[in-house]
This record gives structure tokens, sequence and C-alpha cells, in this order.
């Protein structure tokens, strides 16, 4: 909660989460859509990779800082995400009911209330282990870290195309097949070992095959399985959408040291970073957005022409970015704040209070040796 070092934000990176959090609106506006259309299809291969590559940025930053307390560690990150579920579910009740009465602050402790906010409950998950998972992937190489992620991927993927072909293999692929911790490495390496192509368009070819190759999974029942999950098409989805996100950011800072002058691009860069701190507000309050929307028959896709369900499915999902970037504007900068200003005054109080029992216990015992 409370930050030890400004540290300036990576805009490239807060590019991508501002696409990222795009499409994962646009995965769940879709979700009406005729699932065996082309329309749908087309959506699922390209917003698919986002979601993940979403649960990877937080491998890709959570790494870099050393780790010399859990407890504090834990406070910090844990607090930093359910403070903000439980303001903004707050904020729905009252929006909804008109009234503060039977709102339960203990909603998203008891269970989710909205039905997207698995991921959040995935992230608490990964800051648990974070700081012995860091130990661990500290100590290994590049060709161990490369070795446990085919691991996960070949045991997760190569499993379930066994049992979708007749092939009974009877293992779980629940503990080293899990989506978020496979992600999450990856976005660890990704950012330890930045993959490099010779040519840039490499990636972008690698990226349209991907997608072709994706599509044409899709309409396969054997292979669409799980290809949403931990598949090969999502991997390489993730490395392509950080690799050229990350690349920009390069060139970016070459030519910033060439135009340093340049205030158009620097406004540019602090508007981007600005809605980058939103998305995951915007995440949050989005499927909200979204259920009342429907209830109220606003922008339903209803029309016969794909180019109009395309349109208004796109204009849904922008007025959806929209209303969401305003409401997490307004509430990050009250009552998210001001929770977290009281939370961390509480930590820093308690902390005080153990320095000082623990030098009096220390002073004590001297003395009693003395």
């Amino acid at each position: 909660m409370k930050e030890e070092k400004k540290i300036s934000r990576n805009v490239s990176m807060d590019l991508l989460r501002i696409m990222c959090c795009f499409f994962i609106i646009l995965l769940h506006t879709s979700g009406h859509l005729n699932t065996s259309g082309h329309l749908w299809k087309g959506i699922q291969i390209i917003v698919r990779p986002a979601l993940w590559t979403f649960m990877a940025l937080t491998g890709y930053f959570a790494f870099r800082k050393p780790i010399d307390n859990c407890f504090k560690f834990w406070f910090k990150h844990i607090m930093g995400l359910i403070i903000p579920v439980t303001v903004y579910l707050l904020f729905y009740h009252i929006f909804i009911n008109k009234t503060i009465e039977g709102f339960d602050p203990f909603v998203f402790i008891k269970g989710d209330p909205i039905g997207h906010l698995w991921y959040v409950y995935a992230l608490i998950q990964i800051y648990i282990l974070l700081p012995f998972l860091k130990k661990m992937l500290d100590s290994l190489n590049k060709k161990q870290i490369i070795t446990l992620l085919i691991t996960f991927l070949v045991i997760s993927r190569g499993i379930k195309l066994l049992t979708n072909n007749g092939i009974k293999i009877g293992f779980s692929t629940d503990l080293i097949g899990n989506c978020n911790l496979f992600f999450v490495i990856l976005g660890y390496y990704l950012y330890k070992y930045p993959i490099q192509f010779k040519r840039k368009i490499n990636v972008y070819l690698l990226l349209a095959i991907n997608l072709i190759i994706s599509y044409l999974a899709l309409g396969n029942p054997k292979l669409s399985i799980g290809l949403f999950e931990l598949s090969f098409v999502m991997t390489i989805g993730v490395i392509c959408y950080i690799t050229i996100f990350s690349q920009w950011h390069k060139n970016g800072n070459e030519k910033e040291k060439n135009e340093n002058n340049n205030k158009i691009k620097k406004e540019i860069g602090n508007i981007i970073s600005f809605i980058g701190k939103r998305t995951f507000g915007i995440y949050i309050i989005h499927m909200s957005i979204f259920q009342y929307m429907t209830q109220n028959s606003i922008l339903l896709l209803n029309s016969e022409s794909v180019i109009e369900v395309a349109g208004i499915l796109m204009l849904k999902t922008i007025m959806i970015f929209g209303i969401g970037f305003l409401i997490s504007t307004l509430l990050d900068g009250t009552l998210v704040f001001i929770v977290k200003w009281i939370f961390n005054k509480i930590y820093d109080l308690f902390e005080k209070l153990f320095k000082f029992l623990n030098q009096k216990l220390h002073l004590d015992l001297k003395c009693n040796i003395e």
C-alpha cells in the first residue's frame, strides 16, 4: 500500500494492459453471439490470449522487488486486492438497491457475487505463493525454467488431447496444469529472458499463423476442448502479445533519448499510464455494467446483419470500458484511497507495536543475563 520508491511506469505494458482489459470486456459482451458463428470464433481467437496475458503481466512485474518480509508483502498485496473489490461491490450494491442496507462487507470473502472475480481469487493465491515461488525461480537457470514451462504445457494439454482421442490417462492435471501458475511463471520468464526476433515482422507472422491455427482448432471438437485454457496456441498468443509490446517499449526509450523535448509523446504516455492504472478497477466493475445493460435491454445484439452486430458489439464494449474507467477513476481517488490509507496506518501501528515489544523483550532478556 505504501510505496517505498516511486518507479516510473512502463508505458508500453500499460498500453498492453489497456488492450487486454478491452479484449476481456469484448470476450464477455461477445458471449451473447452465436457460438458457432464466424464472428464469435474470430473474436475468441483474438481476445482469449489477452485473458492469460493479463495474468502473465503479474509474473512480469511481481518478481522484480526483493521480498524481505512475507507478512508485509502479503498485507500490502492481498489487502490491495480485497479493498478495491469490496468498495466496488459496495458501489454496485448502492447503485442497484439505492441503499446501503443489506450490504455484507465480507461478501467477497464468502464467494463471488458477480461471476468473474475468479481472477482476483487466483491473484490472492499467487501472491501467497509468490515469496516462495520467487526463491525457487531465482535459483533456476534459463533452461530449467523452460523445462518447467514445457512440463506444465505437455502434461496439461498433452493429456487432454490423448483423452479426447480415446486414450485413457488416469493422471490429474490440476496441480501441474494450473493455468494461473503457468502464465505467471511465463510472465516471469519473458521479463527475465526477453525473446528477441531478428526481424519484427517475424513475431507478427507468428501471431497471424497462431490465430489461423486457433481458428481451425476451434472448429474441431477434439481440439477445441481446453483450447482456451493452458494450450499451445494460448501460450504462443501470450508470448506474441508481450514480445510485441516489450519491443515497442525498448524502441520508444531510444527515441525518447533523441527527442527529449517531445512533450506530446510524454503527455500521451502519461495518459496511457493513467488509464493503465485503472484497468484493475475497470475489470472489477465491467461485468456489473454489462449485466445492468443486458437487464435493461441496452444495445442488444438482435440484428440479422453481421456488420451491424459487430458494430453494436464494439460500441457496447467501448461504452462499458468508458463507464468502467470513469467509475474506477472516481472510486480509486476517493473511497479506495481512504480505506487503503486507514489500513496502512493500522499496519504501521501494529508494526511499531511489535518492534517496541521485541526491543523491550530483548532488553529484559539482556538485563536478566547480566
